[in-house]
């Protein structure tokens, strides 16, 4: 589904449509500064910032699920264990028997394998999010040296993901 922002500068309107953050995504060009259209990267890097920094919680919602699945399952198995160690050698079993067991476990292994995979995932979520924001607060500092943000700076054309189109404001005088 796609969404469309219309912004108004002087006497043009600045339409920006974009779909949902691309499958695939060149980090490299989302990240460098577009001086050769400073002011579509200006306009367009927030929504692309934004769904960078929604994709990041949910990479961190997954590794804290990834987690909890992790923990529940060693709880299940140490209290298994307990039992069948007993069982087997009718004394109760110490600690390190009990954990020996529980990371032997086929089950407790493939568990691991998903959470630090979750955590993996969010690592690099992690990392793309902090050079963006660096981004942003750069593209920030240039406004603010800006003087005044004129429409005719702005390209037309598709940055950062989101599609630019410029058309003339109606405007409307009051009496």
């Amino acid at each position: 589904m796609s969404q469309i922002v219309k912004i108004h500068l002087a006497e043009k309107v600045v339409t920006l449509k974009f779909d949902n953050l691309e499958l695939e995504v060149d980090v490299d060009s989302y990240l460098k500064v577009d001086y050769g259209n400073l002011m579509g990267d200006i306009i367009t890097f927030p929504v692309f910032f934004s769904q960078i920094s929604q994709l990041r919680a949910e990479a961190e919602s997954n590794v804290n699920e990834a987690k909890m699945s992790l923990e529940i399952y060693a709880a299940k198995q140490r209290g298994y264990y307990r039992k069948k160690l007993f069982a087997d050698n009718s004394k109760k079993p110490t600690v390190e028997e009990l954990a020996d067991a529980i990371a032997l476990d086929q089950g407790y292994q493939n568990e691991q394998k998903k959470y630090i995979n979750a955590q993996r995932d969010f690592g690099y979520l992690d990392a793309l999010y902090w050079s963006a924001k660096s981004k942003d607060g750069k593209l920030n500092k240039i406004i603010d040296k800006m003087q005044t943000i004129d429409a005719q700076d702005v390209v037309e054309g598709t940055f950062n993901g989101i599609m630019i189109k410029t058309t003339q404001a109606h405007i409307v005088k009051k009496n």
